[in-house]
């Protein structure tokens, strides 16, 4: 809804798309003031722009220090409270800077000096919260048709007759806004032109008093008439040295601007409909616009929630496909799977089988068998001791290991097996040991070795060989002479060593194996 604020009167429309529609005229008087009012609440969540011309409206152009942000706005607000005396309908822009001394920024100041004027009709709106858009200034929106028509000229004054308030003058000098005035206008005159006429030389005089323009100057002089006085207004003078006068219609501002024409009849209609294009608010105060805030921070979390739902939406359709796809891909790997399990449970132990005192007793074992197993370093240690006292033995090579083989013999027939030779104390115990068992884990120990020096004492030789054996001997282990220095079984063949012992001396070797049965003890 936009409505157009006069000195005595307002008018509503309604914008639909590119067209307005007047809906009523209010005067100032109680019972119109009550119709407004019943119109805004019937029209409850619809925004309104304020258009106001009026007659109470003062333009101050000033100079202020070139200053930016803080200090800019302080600056600001403390010159419009003096200008103004706190009236909150009031505004400035800069327009430009001074060429020449400290540079100081060119400032129009603007406001209405009877806010009454105002206040009633944004009072009803504040009471029936509806939301409001912004209040402008007839004055200050010409100011974009002056710079879209004329904006080459360095001194303009733009006249336009507004039925509904009267004649409306701005001064341009150089495209900026200088000067504006409203006057009554009597339409019933026939001599409208002589009106108009008189107005601009009035105006220029005072313009002119204000060392702004030139008395010789030429003035040029845009009229914008609606189509009601365009007829009347087709009799302008012709230019002179002072004036030059040219006649504009609303249809050709409407081209300007780039608006579809819509059947306006005046220049407040025109601006009215550039209102909707987003122009800069001039003089509603931020309390003013708290409905507006509201409504706006109200959109903005509806979008926000329609936007999450679109996104939700969308997550959820990509979940969905994501499972279809996931349950495709189990149902084909699931065959697969249960195969799997199948085979893995196959070589599993089945649950219940074995009690716990079984698994308990298994594990001891295990562990008794991890304690007890042979070691290198415990036979090399034996053989360490037993070689202590032995000093005519000299080793040639050592063989340890564990395996589930039989245990080492000279032959394959344990019946020919070699006699071990006994010591001189004469123990019995070496051939009392307990016999392996077939296929079983054992350990064995096999030592060779030579009898050095011979010196051709066999029974010596002989003798210590035995004693080595005998040293060995354990009673969970068996010791084996395989070889001995001197072959005396009577199936072997005696010979004597060389006659020359000292060119190349005999070479006695001998080959003993110790080998146990592993067998663990019971935990």
């Amino acid at each position: 809804m936009l409505l157009f604020v006069t000195e005595n009167s307002a008018w509503l429309y309604r914008a639909e798309r590119a067209c307005l529609t007047l809906v009523q005229r209010f005067a100032g008087d109680a019972t119109e003031m009550a119709a407004f009012e019943q119109q805004v609440a019937a029209g409850q969540g619809r925004h309104y722009a304020v258009l106001i011309d009026v007659a109470e409206e003062d333009f101050i152009v000033d100079q202020i220090p070139h200053v930016k942000g803080r200090d800019h706005r302080a600056l600001m607000k403390r010159k419009l409270q003096s200008l103004f005396r706190g009236n909150r309908y009031a505004n400035g822009w800069v327009q430009g800077r001074e060429a020449a001394g400290r540079r100081d920024d060119r400032v129009l100041f603007s406001g209405l000096l009877n806010p009454a004027l105002l206040d009633r009709w944004l009072d009803i709106l504040e009471r029936h919260q509806a939301p409001l858009v912004g209040v402008y200034s007839l004055a200050l929106l010409c100011n974009s048709l002056a710079k879209r028509l004329h904006h080459a000229d360095d001194h303009l004054l733009l006249v336009s007759i507004q039925a509904e308030s009267g004649l409306r003058q701005c001064y341009y000098r150089q495209g900026e806004l200088k000067f504006s005035r409203l006057t009554s206008l009597a339409t019933d005159q026939p001599d409208l032109v002589g009106q108009i006429v008189e107005e601009c030389v009035r105006t220029k005089q005072y313009v002119a008093s204000l060392r702004m323009i030139s008395r010789d100057a030429v003035l040029h002089v845009l009229v914008v008439a609606d189509d009601e006085h365009h007829g009347q207004l087709a009799a302008l003078p012709p230019s002179n040295d002072a004036f030059r006068y040219e006649l504009i219609g609303v249809a050709d501002i409407a081209q300007a601007f780039k608006l579809t024409p819509a059947g306006e009849q005046s220049l407040a209609q025109i601006l009215l409909r550039l209102i909707r294009r987003g122009w800069r608010n001039h003089y509603a105060p931020p309390e003013r616009l708290r409905w507006l805030r509201l409504w706006q921070v109200r959109r903005a979390l509806l979008q926000a929630a329609a936007a999450s739902l679109v996104v939700g939406l969308g997550a959820a359709a990509w979940l969905l496909s994501q499972a279809r796809s996931h349950e495709q891909q189990y149902n084909a790997w699931l065959p697969v799977a249960l195969a799997d399990e199948a085979k893995t449970q196959a070589v599993l132990i089945t649950s219940g089988e074995f009690s716990p005192v079984t698994m308990r007793q298994t594990v001891n074992a295990v562990d008794q068998i991890r304690r007890e197993w042979p070691a290198m370093g415990a036979a090399w240690l034996l053989l360490s001791h037993a070689l202590d006292n032995a000093g005519d033995l000299h080793l040639a090579g050592l063989e340890w290991t564990v395996s589930a083989q039989q245990p080492y013999r000279l032959d394959d027939e344990a019946a020919n097996e070699m006699p071990v030779p006994q010591a001189e104390q004469g123990a019995e115990g070496a051939t009392a040991n307990p016999q392996p068992t077939p296929h079983a884990w054992s350990e064995r120990l096999v030592v060779r070795g030579l009898v050095e020096p011979w010196s051709d004492d066999y029974r010596r030789a002989d003798i210590s060989v035995g004693a080595l054996a005998q040293r060995l001997q354990r009673r969970d282990a068996q010791i084996d002479i395989t070889m001995s220095p001197l072959d005396t079984r009577a199936t072997g063949e005696v010979s004597l060593p060389p006659q020359q012992t000292d060119i190349a001396p005999p070479q006695h070797p001998f080959e003993l194996v110790w080998s146990r049965q592993i067998v663990p003890r019971a935990p």
